[in-house]
């Protein structure tokens, strides 16, 4: 299993000093033998609350290690486009 922690945040900040908007998520990456050979999936789990989620939250890759896992953080991405927020990954 792989993880990634994709964090979306705006230029403002709140009475605390965090930044706002402030949206931080989880996605995981692991094998789906049950889809079939070589299958992986990725799961988009929100860290935040509130925080925006795209439609679609799964997603399916059997070209390899990290696919699935870069299509759902290119949807994310996608998804808090119009917001022009910074993007941090680790």
């Amino acid at each position: 299993m792989t993880q990634k922690v994709l964090t979306f945040f705006g230029e403002r900040r709140d009475q605390n000093g965090m930044p706002a908007p402030f949206y931080r998520y989880l996605i995981l990456e692991s094998e789906a033998p049950w889809l079939g050979p070589s299958i992986r999936i990725a799961s988009i789990v929100p860290l935040t609350d509130p925080a925006p989620m795209p439609v679609q939250r799964q997603f399916l890759s059997g070209q390899g290690s990290n696919q699935a896992m870069d299509l759902a953080a290119n949807a994310l991405k996608e998804h808090l486009k119009p917001q022009l927020l910074k993007t941090h990954e680790t």
